[in-house]
């Protein structure tokens, strides 16, 4: 039997691991003190719960050393960069990845269960976007707002987050939903049907909404795995038309956004972001820079390649990546960091258990899709990695799965 302090310390390293993940979709200063909660409660449940008897060195806890290798490797080239300048700026972006990397080696309390991080996205998804659309947005006045989409963009940058943490938290939530009413449609209440569907509505009508392109072709291509896994076993004609459906659907709406024009995409910075890493990455391609030098050397190389505009836009951010997680790994570790990264984002799949491998290939499709467009596991998105892959890998699956798809 357990005192009631180490299950007091269990409770409240649950419930600061939960909270995390509902600010997860709002700006990193609203996390820092529920941080230091989970992490402190944490080191006291160590000796509480003496996890050290968890250490067997299964498949699960190898993956984990991998992330813990991953951030090491900072760490392991520092003596042999030649400009530390940006070092421990890029380091504490990335002490997440140390902190989950030993969690997930020494497991979670016995209180997680899978179905309180599931509906946490949800409830966090329907906090937020009340809170967007009702509270800090006037819907008759945006209706007549010739203006609108800027309205909403501006607004939610303003109080919520910026549009690529944004949508993939509701992309996340929407594979979420799924997954926790697959396990039987018929049987859920009335109330809960449409509940899960008027969210699911409200998130697709802001994702379309949106001015960020990253998070509708997440939707567009997640929407068209799970349509046709989910009716193609019952009925393969309807799984093709749904799938058409989609297409036809999504094909209009990026048609019609113009953030998707030629023109707009032709001046998109992160072209020029791209080039510049790749003209770093071919002077150092087999061992990479370390992750100080690699800035350096990235930051000299875009100047060759900006507009004067973007230049005189940037010029008072000291810290510019390149908004691609594998190109900026390759930079600052070489082909060898860029493998042990798809190793990281690609291993959870050979080892989770079959009722979580679809929610963990959704999941993790979302990650590796997010990562062509900007920093994951290396930036703002690196505690809610984190979580995620504790949500696939570590926490006890409370979900029933009677209808499930299984791959």
């Amino acid at each position: 039997m357990k005192s009631k302090a180490a299950l007091f310390v269990n409770y409240l390293n649950l419930a600061s691991a939960l909270l995390l993940t509902s600010l997860s979709i709002y700006k990193l200063d609203y996390q820092r003190l529920t941080l230091y909660i989970f992490f402190i409660s944490y080191f006291i449940e160590i000796f509480t719960d003496k996890k050290w008897h968890n250490i067997k060195f299964k498949n699960n806890q190898i993956y984990y050393l991998t992330i813990g290798a991953f951030f090491l490797l900072g760490l392991a080239y520092l003596p042999f960069e030649s400009d530390k300048e940006y070092f421990s700026h890029h380091l504490n972006k990335r002490l997440p990845l140390l902190g989950i990397a030993v969690i997930g080696f020494l497991g979670v309390n016995d209180k997680y269960r899978l179905s309180y991080f599931l509906k946490t996205l949800v409830a966090s998804s329907v906090i937020a976007l009340t809170y967007l659309f009702v509270i800090k947005l006037n819907i008759i006045d945006l209706l007549q707002d010739v203006k609108w989409q800027d309205t909403i963009a501006f607004t939610r940058r303003k109080y919520i987050n910026e549009h690529m943490m944004f949508n993939f938290y509701l992309n996340i939530t929407l594979v979420s939903i799924w997954y926790l009413t697959s396990k039987g449609y018929k049987e859920l209440k009335t109330s809960s049907k449409i509940f899960y569907l008027s969210v699911s509505l409200l998130i697709i009508c802001t994702l379309m909404m949106s001015e960020g392109r990253s998070g509708i072709l997440a939707f567009i291509i997640t929407s068209l795995l799970l349509v046709f896994l989910q009716i193609w076993r019952k009925a393969a004609k309807l799984a093709i038309t749904a799938v058409l459906l989609i297409v036809v659907a999504g094909s209009i709406t990026i048609s019609k956004h113009p953030r998707f024009s030629v023109d707009y995409i032709e001046h998109e910075p992160r072209v020029f972001l791209w080039q510049s890493a790749i003209n770093v990455i071919s002077n150092q391609s087999i061992l990479g820079n370390g992750i100080s030098t690699a800035q350096s050397k990235f930051d000299k190389s875009r100047a060759n390649y900006q507009t004067e505009e973007f230049r005189l836009t940037w010029q008072n951010h000291k810290y510019l990546d390149s908004h691609n997680q594998y190109l900026q790994t390759t930079m600052e570790f070489g082909i060898l960091g860029l493998l042990l990264l798809l190793t990281i984002y690609t291993f959870p799949i050979l080892t989770i258990d079959s009722e979580r491998k679809l929610l963990a290939s959704l999941w993790l499709f979302l990650i590796i899709f997010q990562s062509i467009f900007d920093m994951f596991i290396t930036g703002q998105f690196s505690m809610f990695f984190g979580i995620i892959i504790l949500c696939l890998l570590s926490i006890k699956n409370d979900v029933t799965q009677k209808n499930q798809i299984q791959l």
